[in-house]
This record gives C-alpha cells, structure tokens and sequence, in this order.
C-alpha cells in the first residue's frame, strides 16, 4: 500500500496539517505513545496559541525569519487560527497583553478538537518511531515497526527543547539522510545562568521595561522588556527573547531602572536638595524595591539609614552604577529541559516559503519548530506551526485535486 501522506510527528504543525487533509489517505505516525506531548506542556499547561493584534505586529517577533515566512503567516493567520477553535466549541480568552488562550486554560481542550477533528478521517499510529526516511520513486519510511510507502511526506518532529515529550531534533537526522541542508540546533526562549549571581536570594522579583545592554566584546544588541531574577540567573521577557542571540561568557548590563543614567543621576541630587533628612535607603526606593536597594547597599557597604545630606559622591556613583549599568556575565543559555523553543533547524533556503515544499524532493515538506524559525515568547511559536504546517497541507491538497 502506498499512503497519500505520511505525517511525522503531532505537534501543533503536525495536527494543523492533519486538518486539512481530509478525503486523502494519511497516516500520522508519532514516537511517543500519546500525542501533543509538547503542546500539553506550553503555556505551563493554559496553552498560550497565539496572539491577538494585526498581521504587522508580527513582523518583528521571529529574528530575521519574517520575509520568508510571511506568506504563510497571511494566509492562515491568527484571526483564522481563533475562529477555527470557536467553531469547534473552544473559546477563547485575551490577556491585557495580548496573549490568547482557550477559555478553558487548559491545554487539554486544544489537543482534544484537534484530535477530533482529524479522528475519523486519518490513520494515527503511536508509539512508532521512523528510523529513516528515503526517497526512491516514492517516500520510504522505516519505523521500528514496519516499512511504509507514501507519494508525500510532512516532517513535523518538533526541535530539541523538551526531549522527554519526544522532542530530539529528528527532523535534522532525517534531512540529513536527504542531503537537505540544516542549521544546527541549539536553545531559544530560555532563562540564562549567570557567574557569580550577587541577587539570588532575590528570586522572584522582577521588574518592568529594564533595558539590557549584550555586548561580546563589542556591542550585539540592547532589549527592553520585563526581568524576573531566578534562584539561577535571570528570566522574563527580556531575557527569554533574546536567549537565542545570547551564549556562554557574554556580558549584559542591565538598567533596573526607567531612568537613563544622567537622568537618574540628576533625579537623585534632586531629591537629595529638597529632602535632605530622608534617609539613603529612602531615596533609593524611588528606583527599585526595598529589598533590591537592601542588596544593593550592602554589597556596596553603604549604610542606608545615614541621611541624604551625608550621601557622599562616590557611593553615590557607586550606587548609581549598579543601578543602571549592572554586569553580569553569562554562565550559560538554558538547556533542554527549560529552553521553550529550539533556534536552528531545516536551512529555509532550502524550503518553499509559500509551501514549506523541499527545493530537492517535490512531496516532502518540514514545517514547525524543525525549520530555522524561532518566534518570541506570546503564542507565536504556536502560531507558526499552525501555519506552517496548514501551507503545506493546503500545498498537497491542491495537488491531488489537479
């Protein structure tokens, strides 16, 4: 028997695809012995889909990755995404800043009108790792079950974050049996471990619109977003965004502050004029918080119950400093079992950016997180897989209709 479509793997752009394929012969074979293994885990179980906002807020959440993959963006977008949940019976919630769940806040509800969907209308084979993938005539797949024959396939295995949920960069192996050309994987969307972490016993606060400086040896970038210190490091937004650009032995400074440093300066004498009996501890909690300003002065062994009028300039540049430029060096990104997303993947020079088809082989596509596209942290992983992987479907259900 020769399947229509072979579909490896269901995560989000797994199952997306599967969607669209009704009325051809597909089978879906999955490694592990349940499936969405990965989506069951995202959003800490709520399952963040995507985001809500027009098709240009997009445009600046996926590196440098946005022209090619734009086209697939704007013909399944995140409106078509919501729409389709709704009618299956799964609504919908959008946070103040933007991120959509299912009412539910259950991940569970997700996978459960994908499944339904597709249940009656394609073949799901769990527990069933493919071993190869090879292409003589036709697509041959060897499982450690048995061998199956198809005229096209979809690789939809999913990047290297997460391995027990069946995540262990597959799509590389495969595409390499091909000759089709792949970026390494490495981590995204990950906290980072620091050297020598003066505020862990911190963990927990965080901060909002901090600006981060990345410099290796010369300046890389500066990020802007909330902060949240780790028993570990840091996290949040800022961070975990820009994770993918970040490695071992980079510096970050980091302003705490929503001053600029002149600024913050000038306020401080400011407030030094007008109320010189507050104490040093008191200013500072204009800034940061209590405990933050507690950390601070005693790391620098400032008394912070001396009054403002004895604040001498050098602890106040000292102070100053910490404030709005603080080092840290980076230890390491977070690995697998914290990293969200893989960066790295399938070359996009080697994909159709309208259908994800190979350049190479007419009937095999990659969508999802095994392409060299990684999104920020909001939904628009999910996003990308849900369109990537209903481009390619569509792509095949054109073909077989013609």
């Amino acid at each position: 028997m020769i399947w229509d479509v072979i579909i490896i793997g269901s995560g989000p752009a797994g199952l997306a695809a599967a969607t669209v394929l009704r009325g051809l012969n597909v089978l879906l074979l999955e490694k592990e012995n349940t499936v969405a293994n990965k989506l069951r885990l995202s959003g800490a179980g709520q399952c963040n889909m995507t985001h809500s906002g027009q098709l240009e807020d997009f445009e600046d959440k996926y590196g440098d990755k946005w022209r090619f993959i734009r086209p697939s963006m704007k013909a399944y977008t995140n409106e078509d995404m919501i729409r389709y949940f709704k009618k299956q019976g799964c609504d919908v919630i959008v946070t103040d800043k933007g991120k959509v769940f299912p009412k539910s806040l259950k991940a569970d509800d997700v996978i459960d009108v994908l499944i339904k969907d597709i249940n009656s209308s394609i073949k799901i084979n769990t527990s069933e790792p493919v071993i190869k993938l090879l292409y003589d005539d036709n697509y041959r797949i060897e499982t450690t079950k048995s061998v199956y024959q198809s005229k096209c396939v979809i690789v939809a295995t999913g990047g290297i974050s997460y391995p027990k949920t069946g995540s262990t960069g597959d799509g590389l192996k495969f595409a390499k049996m091909l000759n089709v050309s792949v970026k390494p994987y490495g981590y995204a969307l990950s906290p980072i471990y620091v050297k020598e972490h003066l505020f862990s016993e911190l963990m927990g606060l965080s901060f909002e619109n901090v600006s981060i400086d990345h410099f290796r040896g010369k300046k890389i970038n500066t990020y802007v977003g909330d902060l949240l210190i780790t028993h570990f490091g840091y996290s949040g937004p800022s961070i975990i965004n820009a994770s993918r650009w970040m490695e071992k032995s980079d510096r970050l400074y980091i302003n705490f502050t929503s001053y600029k440093r002149e600024e913050l300066e000038n306020d401080l004498l400011l407030q030094i004029k007008n109320s010189p009996k507050k104490t040093v501890r008191t200013l500072l909690t204009k800034y940061v918080q209590n405990r933050m300003v507690d950390k601070m002065l005693s790391s620098l062994s400032i008394d912070g119950q001396i009054l403002a009028s004895e604040f001498n300039k050098k602890n106040r540049k000292d102070i100053i400093n910490m404030l709005t430029n603080y080092e840290v060096i980076i230890d390491q990104v977070g690995k697998s079992h914290i990293a969200m997303v893989s960066k790295g993947g399938i070359s996009t020079t080697e994909l159709s950016k309208k259908n994800f088809e190979s350049k190479k082989y007419k009937g095999l596509y990659f969508v999802g997180e095994c392409v060299d596209v990684d999104g920020d942290t909001g939904g628009y992983n999910i996003q990308f897989a849900f369109s990537s992987g209903i481009a390619a479907a569509r792509h095949i259900k054109e073909r077989f209709n013609d």
